[in-house]
């Protein structure tokens, strides 16, 4: 099994507060982190 950590992103400050928090749980537990960015295209 792969210890991994997805988290996804957009413009807002509640995404780059979930990635701060994500980023710092993949370091503590030796995970890697997969960062996914969501655009809304018309």
């Amino acid at each position: 099994m792969r210890n991994e950590i997805v988290v996804g992103l957009d413009d807002s400050r509640s995404s780059k507060a979930g990635l701060d928090w994500a980023a710092e749980q993949a370091r503590s537990v030796g995970a890697v982190l997969r960062a996914v960015h969501v655009l809304d295209w018309p």
